[in-house]
């Protein structure tokens, strides 16, 4: 990740072969939720996100969440990407901005959930 302004951050996940595309953007927002708390926030959005396919110049764009993509999201659903190219090695790059006191808007995501709900991926990357 790179820090490109206050509390504003930019969070790349590059995935390999193996790596599909919603695990790419799960990945990255697990990225994304630890990138907060290192800097002792609870809360960050989505600013903008953008997916790529390795190997083709397809790359899939979308700004500001919204509270059903968010749900989706929580439901381990793939956040607002579609592609027609197959993956061999997606990226997802998200553009987050971080809160320690929750924001005024409904398009936050909660750290702690972020982290809770990915528990399982946690606990078998740090073994």
């Amino acid at each position: 990740e790179s820090q490109v302004g206050k509390d504003l951050y930019q969070v790349t996940f590059e995935g390999n072969c193996f790596t599909s595309k919603r695990q790419a953007v799960q990945y990255a927002l697990i990225r994304a939720a630890e990138v907060a708390q290192k800097n002792n926030d609870s809360y960050f959005i989505i600013l903008d996100k953008a997916a790529e396919t390795s190997g083709s110049q397809q790359i899939i764009t979308q700004n500001i969440f919204t509270f059903d993509d968010l749900r989706e999201y929580l439901g381990l659903a793939i956040i607002g990407t579609s592609a027609s190219t197959v993956s061999t090695s997606p990226t997802c790059t998200l553009m987050i901005k971080t809160f320690n006191e929750k924001p005024h808007c409904e398009n936050y995501l909660t750290v702690s959930d972020i982290l809770n709900t990915n528990a399982d991926i946690l606990s078998q990357r740090n073994k």
